[in-house]
């Protein structure tokens, strides 16, 4: 027979284990969803940041600046009057350019004329590349009335193309002129077009209204751009200042996009090595370009005679200056520039940095740490039957001096 109160204690011993039991699978329960509460307030803290800085992280490992958290997340989308706008375009500059182009200080446009290009298909009779001792120049010689134009957008007259120059730097983490949102982009190429009835460009540069530029953007790329090459192989050619060489012509639109709307635009003074007004057509779409074909422009010798590893200027203030966004797309509201679509050969963001500082990716460290893995191992085992087949060799003469030494007795 079972005792008294044995039953009774039992039952309160299984009772305390069934709370225990629940007491733990209510505790595990609640780290897990204290974890997931975290993890989601993690991601949502991550995806205001995202939308806060424009969803773009820096382009490359270093910047001239921290990239602010509460960057605007979009343009200022109150546009000025058309006598406004045209007044800041057409009139006295109120700051130096280059400046740092960023959401913050954008303003939207879409009162201004369609600007027009006239002429980008024809292809010059002749074009050539010359070391100024600064950068490298391009200029092309068409039929008369038939090189590439600019009308319409803020522009009064016509706009002959007048020549193509470059800027970079020392390494990929600097060499564009104008910042976006205090990061520097490796190559930026300014297009520069002079005012038609100033005829040439010695002239319209000394004119207040008689020069404007075009900028493109180029960010670093594994691919080499194949438009370029016609650019980058005649680099050798002018390793010296004052060097020129023919190149094969090219269609403008050849080498860079047209854009009649999406831009960016501003009035600066420009104050390097001249002094006068310039007029910034900044294109939204980025182009690419690798680190080899980078690499080509540092190689060239300046005036100096010492190779130019950097011909940017420092950025300026942007102050008073009025900077607009012409007609800008619904895509991308949140930067500056459009990302350049990533191509199977483009290194990963991880990657870039890496390039950018002049060492190699992990897939290809692997690569040859696997090739170096099976060299070392060919070589042991090769060591190993080289060793084997001499100890044979040693074992035969051994054994026919014993039986040479046996015969020998015998006799």
């Amino acid at each position: 027979m079972t005792e008294p109160g044995f039953e009774d204690t039992r039952k309160a011993k299984q009772s305390i284990r069934r709370k225990s039991r629940k007491s733990t699978s209510s505790r595990r329960q609640s780290r897990k969803q204290s974890k997931q509460s975290q993890g989601r307030r993690q991601s949502q803290r991550r995806q205001s940041q995202r939308r806060q800085t424009g969803g773009v992280k820096s382009l490359k490992g270093n910047t001239s600046k921290e990239t602010s958290t509460t960057a605007a997340s979009s343009w200022d989308e109150e546009e000025l009057a058309f006598g406004e706008v045209m007044a800041n375009l057409q009139g006295e500059p109120l700051g130096e350019s280059p400046i740092d182009l960023e959401l913050a200080v954008l303003k939207k446009a879409t009162i201004l004329p369609i600007l027009q290009w006239l002429n980008t298909e024809n292809l010059p009779h002749a074009m050539k590349i010359t070391n100024s001792g600064y950068t490298a120049t391009i200029c092309g010689l068409w039929v008369p009335g038939e090189c590439p134009k600019l009308r319409g957008g803020p522009l009064k007259e016509d706009y002959d193309f007048s020549q193509i120059h470059f800027h970079w730097g020392e390494h990929e983490n600097y060499g564009s002129e104008h910042l976006i949102e205090h990061v520097h982009y490796p190559l930026e190429v300014h297009v520069v077009f002079h005012k038609s009835s100033y005829k040439i460009h010695e002239r319209a540069r000394k004119e207040h209204d008689g020069l404007i530029v075009v900028v493109y953007f180029y960010t670093l790329s594994r691919r080499p751009n194949k438009n370029l090459e016609p650019i980058i192989a005649s680099l050798n050619d002018i390793s010296s200042p004052m060097t020129e060489k023919y190149i094969e012509p090219f269609k403008y639109s050849y080498m860079f996009p047209v854009f009649t709307e999406d831009y960016i635009l501003y009035n600066g003074w420009m104050k390097h090595k001249c002094q006068h007004a310039t007029l910034w057509f900044i294109c939204r779409e980025t182009l690419g370009i690798n680190a080899d074909q980078l690499d080509k422009f540092r190689k060239i010798t300046g005036a100096d005679g010492t190779p130019i590893l950097k011909n940017y200027r420092d950025v300026k203030e942007t102050g008073e200056l009025k900077v607009f966004i012409v007609y800008p797309s619904p895509v991308d509201t949140g930067v500056v520039l459009h990302p350049r679509p990533m191509t199977p050969e483009d290194p990963k963001p991880e990657e870039s940095r890496v390039l950018a500082k002049g060492g190699k990716p992990k897939q290809e460290k692997q690569r040859k740490s696997s090739v170096r893995r099976q060299s070392r191992r060919q070589s042991r085992r090769q060591s190993k039957r080289q060793s084997k087949v001499s100890n044979k060799r040693q074992s035969m003469k051994r054994k026919s001096k014993a039986g040479g030494s046996r015969k020998s007795m015998k006799t």
